[in-house]
């Protein structure tokens, strides 16, 4: 009997198709991260100060999270400010944007560190 069958013909095994094999020295999936309730948008009646949370999960170790933020009032731009952000429970990452003139338009957004130092923005 030759191969596995008994006819003599020989079955060779299985065959693969479409296969696909990704490598990288850095990492392959980016991180997530969702901002948290309150999010502040549109128009909003008050001065701040404002806390922004958001959670940050990637699949190595965060090594830092920034909060970085903008202003323009009356056309005038100033920025960007960068505010460490602190890390919380169940990755909770939080920032305060303190407190502003009247009429000042803020531009947020969250970015964060991995263990290589590689940022990411979003």
């Amino acid at each position: 009997m030759r191969g596995n069958t008994a006819t003599g013909l020989t079955n060779y095994g299985w065959l693969l198709d479409n296969v696909e094999i990704i490598g990288s020295t850095n990492e392959i999936a980016p991180p997530v991260i969702v901002q948290q309730p309150v999010i502040y948008q549109d128009t909003i009646t008050g001065t701040g100060p404002w806390t922004v949370s958001a959670k940050i999960t990637d699949a190595s170790t965060v090594a830092s999270a920034n909060l970085v933020y903008s202003t323009d009032r009356y056309g005038v731009l100033t920025g960007p400010f960068t505010v460490p952000m602190t890390a919380g429970a169940n990755n909770i990452y939080s920032a305060v944007i303190p407190s502003m003139s009247y009429m000042t338009k803020v531009t947020y957004r969250s970015k964060r560190l991995i263990n290589m130092e590689t940022a990411i923005q979003l």
